[in-house]
């Protein structure tokens, strides 16, 4: 099983950051993976994701969602999901 955890975010960059620093650390017997979905399409965002996403011991994605909505982000962090749950 493989669980996917979703980070849902608008002009929250420090906040998402702190969420995903927060998930990532954490320590698992399941795998798992992190999805941050952007609504506000920071490329600064972007940027600080990856650069977190290389030091994480588990798969991190930065995915930028122009349809602003938090059901969008949702919407999308399912069809992106690799996990079961």
């Amino acid at each position: 099983m493989v669980i996917t955890v979703a980070i849902p975010t608008f002009a929250r960059p420090g906040h998402a950051l702190d969420a995903l620093r927060s998930v990532a650390g954490e320590v698992c017997d399941v795998p798992f993976e992190v999805l941050v979905l952007d609504n506000a399409c920071d490329s600064c965002l972007a940027e600080s994701v990856g650069r977190l996403a290389k030091s994480a011991g588990v798969p991190v994605a930065y995915i930028p969602v122009p349809a602003v909505g938090l059901h969008n982000a949702r919407h999308e962090a399912a069809r992106r999901a690799h996990g079961d749950v």
